[in-house]
């Protein structure tokens, strides 16, 4: 999750898809490891970077990934 905040202010144009693969492959390990809640936080952030190759959308980046966060933080 740490990685992934350090990598939002590269997440524009070309960058957004890189950080939206990221993202898609740490929702992956967290339904892996039964955090359902977390997983789909983190499916829906990485949805929202997939849209940052036109337009800026960093600010929604740390807004889902706080989500994803408090998602996680829940269960333990």
């Amino acid at each position: 999750m740490r990685q992934l905040r350090m990598r939002i202010i590269d997440a524009r144009g070309a960058g957004a898809q890189a950080f939206a693969d990221r993202a898609h492959g740490t929702a992956i390990l967290a339904l892996l490891n039964d955090e359902h809640e977390t997983a789909d936080a983190l499916s829906s952030l990485a949805a929202t970077a997939a849209r940052g190759t036109e337009r800026d959308v960093r600010s929604f980046l740390y807004q889902g990934l706080d989500r994803a966060h408090a998602e996680l933080r829940a269960y333990h």
